[in-house]
């Protein structure tokens, strides 16, 4: 059984917090999404990318968020073909988590951080905006395995509990030890046949 949880939003937002809290519950590694090649970020770079278990730190939203809304980069996935890979991976027990934060609180963190980003305050915010409208728009929206945690000054950081109702609804037994995992094999179907029962229905 594989287990791989996708965190998207924009810098700051706190998703690398979640990420490293998840995987020291879970026993789960770390995975960032590396820059595009020439060919940008396409339905073959991400299906590749998912292969195993894991807690990806971004993933094809954030291709689409600095790539075809930012312009950072190329970005490959039109919506017919966003619709097919998501689509796919909700087939394969995939979820998915969108973080996102009052602009505010993420101004003020910018503000007090000393890292460098990739990007400046005015595209983060901007990214921000776009996350939240896009975790509207997702496949994933119709399904108990998405879950769009907003971050407010009440509440600054993403909530893991959360983040483990979630993971608890579409893996009633996550709590397998990792030898287990790994044994049982990491078995998916392909996203052509998944798209075709889709487009069967």
């Amino acid at each position: 059984m594989a287990i791989r949880i996708l965190i998207e939003g924009a810098d700051q937002v706190g998703k690398s917090t979640l990420a490293t809290a998840l995987s020291k519950r879970l026993n789960l590694p770390v995975k960032h999404l590396g820059k595009p090649g020439e060919l940008g970020y396409s339905l073959a770079f991400f299906t590749e990318y998912f292969s195993s278990s894991g807690i990806y730190d971004r993933a094809h939203l954030g291709g689409i968020v600095y790539g075809e809304f930012l312009g950072f980069h190329k970005n490959l996935l039109r919506p017919f073909i966003r619709e097919a890979l998501e689509r796919w991976m909700i087939y394969n027990d995939f979820i998915m988590l969108v973080v996102t934060a009052d602009p505010e609180l993420l101004s003020s963190r910018i503000q007090q951080n000393d890292r460098e980003e990739m990007c400046n305050m005015a595209d983060i915010l901007l990214a921000n905006h776009f996350y939240s409208d896009l975790a509207r728009q997702t496949e994933f929206n119709k399904t108990h395995q998405f879950k769009h945690i907003h971050c407010t000054n009440e509440f600054p950081y993403p909530d893991v509990e959360s983040a483990l109702e979630v993971l608890r609804n579409t893996f009633p037994s996550f709590e397998l030890q990792e030898e287990d995992r790994e044994s049982s094999g990491d078995q998916q179907e392909s996203v052509d046949s998944v798209c075709d029962k889709f487009s069967s229905d």
